[in-house]
């Protein structure tokens, strides 16, 4: 969609999609670069000349290959070329293009980091969720007991394919020692409410939307409201601060407001979702976004 837009204004836009290319002719590098240029075909069928791009929007990169529509789990040979294509497509990027990066792979890696994520928000004057990374059962019921037996417990990180849902804990969860030993897991105090802030910042602009839900995790199934919702100078200001610590131009924040409008942090997706928010009732996104890209080539451009 931002693609069919930019084409709109004149502008040319090209999407390279990674699960694309495995088992086609669509990259070539070369470590002299009188020998060729680097080029990575488009789903259109185009050879795209990376050095003549001024801008790169870096998203979703996978991190191994993910399961299929049907459920199907890959395979030794489909991980190696997911593995592979990733690898080369980075390595391409890092050597040739010397645009501007929406964002950086290595400011990307640390700011998908959810622990580094909470200590940056903590810092920025947030209040965050009293949180434990664990997988010892003593620490984490422990931990429970804290809380009184409220809280939830959500994954360090995702995977391309696999829904990973923030879910209360239950007391009969704690019991066993097997689940909780299996991998370190994230558990923090449980934050009341229905009414969750997607906020949206795009360079300066910052775009916030009311989400309404009795789920714990709305976005599973996806049935809330959805509206506008007008962001204080403070928290719009913090927000920023977090992205220029981080080394970000975008991020998308997942808030949750208490019943005397307190905003609690629970994490920042550099590379979030946003049409799904505008689609239902979450105001314009997609024309701030695209003009947030504009606004990067032109200032490369002048120079």
């Amino acid at each position: 969609m931002a693609r069919d837009y930019l084409r709109r204004k004149g502008d040319f836009c090209a999407v390279i999609a990674s699960d694309a290319l495995a088992g086609s002719s669509g990259l070539s590098w070369y470590l002299d670069g009188s020998d060729g240029s680097t080029v990575c075909r488009d789903i259109d069928g185009y050879d795209i000349a990376v050095r003549g791009l001024d801008l790169v929007w870096w998203r979703r990169m996978p991190r191994g290959a993910a399961p299929d529509n049907r459920g199907h789990a890959p395979d030794a040979v489909e991980i190696f070329t997911a593995r592979n294509m990733r690898a080369s497509l980075l390595g391409i990027f890092l050597t040739d293009f010397d645009g501007i990066w929406v964002d950086h792979p290595k400011f990307l890696q640390r700011a998908d980091n959810k622990l580094v994520q909470l200590r940056v928000a903590s810092a920025a004057g947030f209040r965050v969720p009293r949180t434990l990374l664990s997988q010892d059962p003593i620490h984490i019921r422990q931990f429970a007991e804290g809380l009184d037996g409220r809280l939830v417990v959500k994954c360090v990180s995702g995977m391309l394919g696999v829904p990973a849902l923030t879910g209360e804990v239950t007391q009969q969860q704690l019991e066993c020692d097997g689940p909780l030993q299996a991998c370190p897991a994230i558990y923090q105090e449980l934050i009341p409410g229905r009414r969750h802030l997607r906020v949206h910042c795009f360079g300066d602009e910052v775009h916030a939307a009311l989400i309404q839900s009795d789920l714990l995790d709305w976005r599973h199934p996806l049935d809330a409201d959805i509206e506008p919702f007008p962001l204080s100078r403070t928290i719009r200001d913090r927000l920023l601060g977090i992205l220029a610590e981080l080394g970000l131009q975008m991020g998308i924040f997942d808030l949750k407001l208490t019943d005397d409008e307190e905003p609690v942090w629970l994490e920042l997706n550099p590379q979030g979702q946003f049409l799904f928010v505008e689609a239902m009732g979450g105001g314009d996104l997609m024309t701030p976004f695209v003009c947030f890209l504009q606004s990067l080539v032109e200032r490369r451009q002048s120079l």
